[in-house]
């Protein structure tokens, strides 16, 4: 009765997850206090991979970052790719992974955009196959800094619900 009130009165929110066969938008289940507070992700998964954070107050400061794991084979533990961004005067790139770590020699040579969207707090980043190689479906889990501050979605080392490719 008390937790259909407090639903009723929107104090309580429910995670959400959503996924098709081309897209997927999952709302975070945690918050953070402040800034950089992930509230959303989402996948679109067609000829290119786009992934957008919607977070609380992006702002272009110094100490503040975004970063996206990639896994596309659910075979292997954790992610394969990384892509990571400072929100200052800052530029981001993308590298292979195996497990939760970064790992080569360097950030791969491929092409990766990102958009910041600071009026809508939208960090958004887009590649395709010259990156990821082939796959079928991928899933993603999302991070951001502010200082010692870290939010995870949906939580540290765990995954979204895998999107197939449309």
């Amino acid at each position: 009765m008390i937790a259909a009130l407090l639903l009723a009165l929107g104090i309580v929110a429910l995670p959400t997850e959503t996924a098709t066969a081309k897209s997927g938008s999952f709302t975070d289940e945690t918050t953070t206090v402040g800034p950089m507070d992930i509230h959303q992700v989402t996948v679109v998964n067609r000829k290119r991979l786009q992934i957008r954070i919607v977070v609380d107050d992006l702002q272009r400061r110094f100490r503040r970052s975004a970063s996206v794991w990639i896994d596309k084979d659910p075979d292997r533990f954790g992610a394969e790719f990384f892509i990571g961004s400072g929100l200052y005067e800052s530029d981001w790139q993308i590298a292979r992974a195996r497990g939760w770590r970064v790992v080569g020699s360097g950030p791969l040579n491929c092409p990766v955009d990102q958009r910041l969207d600071f009026r809508r707090d939208v960090i958004s980043w887009t590649t395709g196959r010259a990156c990821l190689g082939k796959y079928s479906a991928i899933r993603v889990s999302a991070e951001t800094r502010k200082g010692a501050t870290t939010d995870y979605s949906p939580r540290r080392h765990r995954f979204h619900t895998r999107v197939g490719r449309g």
